[in-house]
């Protein structure tokens, strides 16, 4: 079978575990401008919520973090 597995954390991964793992995907941190495009993209043109996106954009923060 096929399981996908997230972690913000991997440093606290055992590495006996981190090798029964055939793949592993690092997703880097975004940009300010790669953020700023993620907000915009999934909030409504009319939401309350566009002027924080850019202040949003601006804090290296990851959503549950705001």
């Amino acid at each position: 079978g096929i399981a996908i597995l997230t972690t913000n954390l991997r440093a606290n991964l055992d590495d006996a575990f981190l090798r029964r793992l055939d793949v592993i995907v690092d997703f880097p941190m975004p940009e300010e401008a790669d953020r700023l495009r993620l907000w915009e993209r999934h909030l409504p043109p009319t939401s309350s919520l566009r002027a924080f996106a850019k202040g949003g954009a601006r804090t290296p923060l990851v959503v549950r973090q705001i």
